[in-house]
């Protein structure tokens, strides 16, 4: 027979079970250490704030791996019971483990809880914005999936200003699809595949056009990055190259001529980066349509029809500029017409 008083006197002999001993706590004594009413008060400006903010912070929050929201919440009310407990605890002189027995320590300990809750929150807000990754994959994509389905305009312009920090990672985690086993594609490559489909969205690609251009660079730059890569990125960039075309206050209209729009007129960023590459345009037109085919809605104006003949000469020179260009064909297609 096993000696279960020998087996158990160490730990039943322990010296810090004396902080567990329960005792009546000593006389309340006033103190201004995070009690209730700041709380309160410091909760309800918080709230304030984050509903009055900009969309963007509350974007900013929504793509983190762990829901900030709901996390924020049942922190915030678990953190509100617990000083309600401790004052009515302490004001009823009920008996507490000596370890807890100091009322002070134990409101500065959940100040301390709160104060690091607001940190988080503002660190993700304005400090360090969430991006995609491994991590937030699944998320990211279902957050995106439901703005851009909505198509809100104030809020897409916010979710394509902010996709520029993203899209290197993206392109390039759907970039390895092609090159990997089904059963060995990572879950952050299959959610960034399907982001790309997702963001060839006509009403996403028109706001983009015509709000933020910026974000339309950055992906056809990172787009000729992965020559080789399998990426269903021609609706998007048909899309795009539409919009700059038919959009007459575009920044494509803009890059006319040095002499009248200066830098941008001689530098000409979206005329490189969208009708500039035969490449591109070429892998884009072998998987469906490229960027220089104009879905037709009606009859183009005159400045229209100009701005897709400069875009069909920028395909054209970038083709002379290279070996062999009398092998390379890619005509322009109207559609509609």
């Amino acid at each position: 027979m096993p000696d279960w008083k020998g087996i158990f006197s160490g730990f039943t002999s322990w010296e810090g079970w004396a902080h567990f001993k329960l005792e009546y706590p000593a006389a309340v004594t006033p103190s201004n250490i995070f009690g209730l009413a700041e709380y309160l008060a410091a909760l309800a400006m918080f709230l304030v704030i984050l509903t009055t903010s900009d969309y963007r912070y509350r974007y900013r929050l929504s793509l983190t791996r762990i829901n900030l929201q709901r996390v924020g919440f049942w922190a915030t009310a678990l953190i509100g019971a617990s000083l309600l407990v401790v004052d009515i605890w302490f004001a009823n002189g009920l008996p507490v483990p000596k370890l807890l027995s100091n009322q002070a320590d134990l409101k500065a300990a959940l100040g301390a809880a709160f104060m690091a809750l607001l940190l988080r929150v503002f660190h993700v807000a304005l400090i360090s914005p969430p991006v995609f990754s491994s991590w937030n994959a699944e998320r990211f994509f279902s957050v995106h999936y439901s703005l851009i389905h909505e198509g809100n305009a104030e809020k897409l312009i916010i979710v394509a200003e902010e996709l520029r920090r993203s899209a290197g990672r993206i392109v390039n985690s759907a970039s390895k699809i092609g090159n990997t086993p089904d059963k060995k594609v990572s879950v952050d490559s299959k959610f960034a595949y399907h982001f790309l489909l997702l963001i060839g969205d006509r009403r996403f690609c028109r706001l983009v056009v015509d709000k933020v251009p910026s974000l339309s660079l950055v992906l056809f730059d990172e787009f000729q990055k992965h020559p080789r890569a399998d990426l269903p990125v021609f609706q998007f960039a048909r899309n795009i190259g539409q919009q700059f075309i038919l959009n007459l206050s575009s920044s494509y209209y803009q890059e006319d001529s040095g002499y009248y729009s200066g830098l941008l007129g001689y530098d000409q960023p979206v005329t490189r980066a969208v009708f500039g590459n035969y490449r591109f345009i070429e892998r884009c037109a072998e998987r469906g349509a490229s960027p220089l085919e104009v879905d037709l809605q009606g009859e183009l104006s005159g400045e229209q029809t100009e701005g897709a003949c400069r875009a069909g000469l920028a395909y054209l020179k970038a083709i002379s500029r290279q070996p062999k260009a009398a092998d390379i064909v890619t005509p322009m297609r109207f559609i509609g017409c």
